[in-house]
């Protein structure tokens, strides 16, 4: 998902306390440490709680606002999310002003 030139790339993912997601992020950032800057990384569960289904949009959401309020740090996000059944999905949101 991410690209090799842009180490401004910030995450938001559907991290809700769950050990398996805290693992799988922690791996994240492990494998990637040499490829990236710590990256700004948006948690909405922490203001909404688990949002289950609707994580995806919700980060989606988060994005958008967060370039258009202009407290993005970074000029695109990944927006990951996991399901309780295994399935994995991440999409890339850049602002509109790039």
């Amino acid at each position: 998902c991410l690209p090799p030139d842009d180490k401004r790339t910030g995450i938001i993912s559907d991290l809700n306390g769950d050990d398996v997601r805290a693992s799988e992020f922690g791996a994240v950032f492990v494998l990637l440490k040499n490829r990236l800057e710590p990256p700004q990384t948006i948690l909405p569960a922490i203001s909404f709680g688990d949002t289950r289904a609707a994580s995806g949009f919700l980060g989606i959401g988060v994005a958008v606002r967060a370039f258009a309020r202009n407290y993005a740090e970074s000029n695109r996000f990944v927006v990951c999310s996991a399901g309780d059944d295994g399935g994995r999905a991440a999409v890339l949101i850049q602002s509109p002003a790039t």
